[in-house]
């Protein structure tokens, strides 16, 4: 199944990543897989986007299951992507598996309802389904908010340790705390 509306980015309204797929199709489709890559252009204007080095690989499967008033998708994002390291400042490759698990209505009512308020065992869930707005759902989209959340805001290169500064270190080698400047502070003479 070909997505509608595939497009590369190429103006700051346009998505980073469209995708979009007939509800109707998904529905249809059950457990078929749809699978979802981006390349080139697309993955450099998600690594500036997403403050990375780089992206030399993104892609996602989905499979989309009708349960009731809602369409139950789920699957994985799989990219490979440069970041900076935050202690040594040196870029590394790293692997980004994220799986995905979502539920879409387009009943309003469901939009802010309880667990307690679900119909039939859909109390497992704790948020409510995401809205489906118009007759298609975004699965670029999906992929991308799924990176999103994969990626360390904080990212360390395999087996670098922070190291810390000489001034950190007293006398005896054991590290300073960061609270000492405070407890020396509780010492100085009041003004009376």
């Amino acid at each position: 199944m070909e997505p509608q509306g595939a497009m590369t980015r190429e103006s700051d309204t346009e998505p980073l990543l469209s995708r979009e797929y007939p509800v109707r199709e998904l529905q249809r489709l059950g457990r078929d897989p749809v699978e979802i890559t981006s390349e080139g252009p697309e993955n450099q204007a998600i690594a500036e986007a997403f403050g990375l080095e780089g992206i030399s690989s993104l892609s996602a499967v989905f499979t989309a299951q009708p349960q009731g008033k809602f369409l139950h998708i789920n699957g994985e994002v799989r990219a490979r992507v440069t970041q900076i390291c935050v202690v040594s400042l040196e870029p590394f490759d790293s692997e980004v598996r994220e799986p995905v698990d979502v539920r879409f209505s387009d009943d309003p009512a469901l939009y802010n309802a309880q667990d307690k308020d679900l119909p039939g065992n859909e109390a497992e869930w704790s948020d409510p389904p995401d809205p489906i707005a118009g007759e298609t759902i975004d699965l670029g989209a999906l992929a991308l908010e799924h990176l999103a959340l994969a990626l360390d805001p904080h990212p360390r290169k395999p087996g670098v340790e922070f190291q810390p500064g000489a001034e950190q270190i007293q006398a005896d080698g054991e590290e300073e705390s960061p609270f000492a400047a405070l407890k020396a502070l509780q010492h100085v003479d009041k003004p009376e």
